[in-house]
Order: C-alpha cells, then sequence, then structure tokens
C-alpha cells in the first residue's frame, strides 16, 4: 500500500492506536502542536531546546520520544493533563513496534550483507580496553548509578 496523508510506514493507518501507536502519537503530537500556537517544528523544537529532527520523528512516528522529550512535550503541549500521557503513550508505540525497532531493520540487513563489521567511535573507548574508572563514568553518565558497579565489573578486568 502506498503511503499517503492517513497511512504511515508500512501502510498502516495513522488513526488507529492499536495498529500504529507510535503514528497515532504522532499525529497527536502534531495537532497539540498547532493548537498551542507551534506553527512549524522548529519553533517547538527550539522552545524545548532539541534539535527540530527530534520533533519531527516524533510527528510522523518514525521514532517515538525519550522518557525526557516525552516530558517536554507533556508540559509544554499538554499543561493541563493529564499527567505523563505522553510518555505512556511513547512507551506503548516503543513495545508495538516489535522486538527490533523499525528504525534499525535496515542495520540488520546491511549487517547480514556485510563481508566485515568495523567500529568507530571517537568519543567511546571500545569496552575490552576500558578501566573500571571509565566503565563506571559512562554507566552512571546513562542516569542508572546503582547498576554501575556490578557493571563494571562485568565489563572490565581492572
Amino acid at each position: 500500500m502506498p503511503r499517503s496523508a492517513t497511512t504511515g510506514r508500512k501502510g498502516v493507518p495513522m488513526d488507529d492506536p492499536e495498529s500504529n501507536p507510535a503514528s497515532f502519537l504522532g499525529a497527536e503530537l502534531r495537532r497539540a502542536r498547532v493548537a498551542a500556537g507551534f506553527s512549524s517544528q522548529e519553533a517547538l523544537a527550539a522552545k524545548l531546546g532539541y534539535d527540530r529532527s527530534v520533533i519531527a520523528k516524533a510527528e510522523t512516528g518514525e521514532r517515538p520520544p525519550s522518557p525526557e522529550v516525552a516530558d517536554a512535550l507533556q508540559a509544554e503541549l499538554f499543561p493541563a493533563g493529564p499527567d505523563g500521557l505522553v510518555i505512556r503513550l511513547a512507551m506503548l508505540a516503543r513495545r508495538a513496534d516489535g522486538p527490533i525497532p523499525s528504525w534499525f531493520e535496515s542495520w540488520l540487513e546491511a549487517e547480514r550483507a556485510a563481508h566485515m563489521l568495523r567500529l568507530w567511535s571517537p568519543v567511546l573507548v571500545p569496552g575490552l580496553l576500558q578501566i573500571g574508572e571509565y566503565a563506571r563514568a559512562l554507566i552512571l553518565a546513562t542516569g542508572h548509578p546503582g547498576a554501575a558497579e556490578a557493571s563494571a565489573r562485568g565489563r572490565c578486568a581492572g
């Protein structure tokens, strides 16, 4: 089925929360943005301190908002509540996407066809080369301090 204004990715209707929660959430976010007086995704993104692509991906259903973005959208677009609505819908949309997010499917196909995989990360040291303090700092940066010590011990020898 070709994609249109009423169908999202994979030809699923955007206005059907059961068959496509991410697109449904996106359509509701778009309606709320316009109703709140933001004529563009850029304007809302600037107000919230995010890149326009974050808002665009949330509104198209390509990628449901992260908890932080969902909280910001909730506060700006739904100040009267219900509290936590955007984050609950975003979590539902992520679960409905299945065990492998749809945005990652093309990477899996590329991996299957690859003869060699290389990792390039200018800002992170690969796990086997990490020392304990570095691993703990990375884990603490994710916001899960309780897991830092056990994870750091499991990730590196030193």
